[in-house]
């Protein structure tokens, strides 16, 4: 299984640090830090999921999650010091990690590797990205104005999967499995 995902999706009942607008959780491996982003959980998540207008060329209700973590997120990664940082999430939190690895305030080469996720940026970014998506979901669509993907973008299982079922974590698990995904990205 993809360590990756299972440290996006799981164990969100004790992050690393939360505000009402979003939470992130930190994983040390050798020199290399993982970042996940919590993805869409709570009322106030849904409702900025839908302030979707572009603030410095960022999706203004992911702009507020990323800046309500922004400054608890820098002191941690300082007191970690890696020498690599990779920002992951599903949904809402792969958009903050898509986020957070074209924000030029880190000091360490960085990557984001991302499922699920909806558009956040009106600008390609320059940054190392990897997006994975499951034919059918209609998240990775949205929102359909002004904004792009930043990154790569991987096709999992894309004639399969029905529309309305497919934004799950279970349908990306299962796709990464058939996908020949197992292990570390």
């Amino acid at each position: 299984m993809c360590d990756i995902f299972e440290f996006a999706v799981r164990g969100w009942d004790k992050p690393d640090y939360e505000t009402p607008l979003g939470a992130y959780k930190l994983k040390m491996d050798g020199d290399t830090l993982t970042v996940a982003f919590r993805y869409t959980k709570t009322g106030i998540d849904w409702i900025l999921d839908f302030f979707a207008w572009p603030i410095n060329g960022i999706h203004s209700g992911f702009a507020a999650s990323y800046f309500s973590l922004i400054k608890s997120l820098v002191e941690d990664i300082k007191d970690c010091d890696p020498e690599e940082i990779v920002f992951t999430g599903f949904s809402k939190g792969g958009a903050l990690a898509q986020i957070a690895n074209e924000d030029q305030i880190f000091t360490c080469p960085t990557e984001a590797i991302v499922f699920g996720a909806p558009k956040s940026m009106v600008k390609k970014g320059t940054g190392r990205s990897t997006r994975y998506e499951v034919g059918g979901d209609i998240v990775p669509r949205m929102p359909p104005l002004w904004y792009t993907h930043v990154g790569a973008r991987v096709r999992l299982d894309w004639k399969i999967i029905p529309r309305f079922s497919a934004h799950k974590p279970s349908v990306y698990r299962a796709a990464l499995i058939q996908g020949g995904i197992d292990g570390n990205i």
